[in-house]
């Protein structure tokens, strides 16, 4: 909510109309994964509340945070935001209105949402990384696969990340 004040201030010293403003902070600025589907939406539903007070028709003009869970997508699940997203495939294509069998169509763009934001590179990342020296199991297993030169303790893998998803002069 801090960050969308200190943006706030920058697009009405910019000359912004507040409502304007709010909208671009939700679609533009403001990105965030959780793994855990209560802070998600807990994130969501803060993020909305703070735009509404600038814009008082927010809710009703179909506007989104670009906050995701991982919802079905299981390396989501079990990695978060430490999985390296290499090639984005395409955005799931919208139903026509037939009956399809198998995950959702939200479920689906859902996870291409959470996996476009760990494909994007950022300006500014900020987070709370886990403090945990002592992991096992499948999640052991990928730090020392994927990020071998810092896997001794979730910290310094989840710093290291943090810098490949920040812009060369971020």
């Amino acid at each position: 909510m801090y960050v969308f004040e200190v943006l706030m201030q920058i697009y009405v010293s910019e000359g912004y109309a507040e409502r304007d403003a709010a909208k671009l902070i939700l679609e533009k600025n403001i990105y965030g994964l959780d793994i855990d589907r209560r802070a998600y939406q807990l994130a969501y539903f803060s993020l909305l509340m703070k735009a509404r007070q600038y814009s008082r028709r927010i809710l009703t003009q179909g506007v989104k945070p670009q906050v995701y869970c991982p919802g079905d997508y299981a390396d989501g699940q079990e990695y978060g935001s430490l999985v390296r997203v290499e090639k984005l495939e395409e955005k799931p294509a919208e139903p026509t209105g037939q009956m399809t069998i198998g995950q959702s169509y939200e479920s689906k763009l859902n996870t291409w949402n959470f996996r476009r934001l760990l494909a994007q590179k950022y300006d500014v990342v900020v987070t709370n990384p886990p403090y945990l020296n002592n992991f096992e199991g499948k999640l052991k297993e990928y730090a020392q696969t994927e990020y071998r030169d810092y896997c001794t303790d979730l910290f310094s893998i989840f710093i290291y990340r943090n810098l490949l998803m920040t812009k060369k002069d971020g």
